[in-house]
């Protein structure tokens, strides 16, 4: 019953990074009169970013406290959720940003992403045995935290940012 759950969950991260995303920047694009700029994507990052240190909360925390099994689960969903939407919404941007280098930014961007997921596999145990799971999904969210944040500057900086980077792209 609860794997039909993450899979509910992440179908719902793969709508809301892939059709729901495109749709938001469309409607985006209108309003801005038929111009795209691939900053518009960054909003989509808004909801991701507010969920995800609930469900990551509400896993570490329910284990941690023994709170019914439903409250992991949820957490567990959630995050499920959210790992599925903002890969696609950021790996999307910067495609977006980077059209004529699309290969060589994606492989970049998948390797850091899977390098620092491999990397905290490692840590994650020890991690959780010296200072339990509350405390561990604590500092969870807040690197998520961090990272998400990171959607603020550039939204605001990207297009600065792209123009710089583009007499080392093209």
């Amino acid at each position: 019953m609860k794997c039909v759950k993450y899979l509910v969950a992440s179908f719902i991260g793969c709508f809301a990074g892939g059709p729901f995303t495109d749709w938001t920047v469309k409607q985006i694009t209108k309003r801005n009169g038929g111009y795209f700029v691939p900053e518009s994507r960054l909003w989509c990052m808004l909801p991701p970013a507010i969920i995800a240190p609930a469900g990551l909360m509400l896993w570490g925390a329910g284990l941690q406290n023994h709170l019914p099994p439903m409250v992991p689960i949820v957490g567990t969903a959630i995050t499920y959720g959210v790992l599925c939407a903002v890969p696609s919404i950021g790996m999307t941007y910067v495609v977006d940003s980077y059209r004529p280098a699309a290969r060589e930014t994606m492989t970049v961007v998948t390797a850091a992403k899977n390098t620092f997921a491999f990397g905290l596999s490692f840590a994650v145990f020890p991690w959780i045995a010296r200072d339990g799971l509350t405390k561990m999904s604590g500092f969870h969210v807040l690197i998520e935290g961090l990272i998400l944040l990171t959607t603020i500057p550039m939204y605001i900086y990207g297009g600065r940012i792209r123009q710089w980077t583009n007499k080392f792209v093209l």
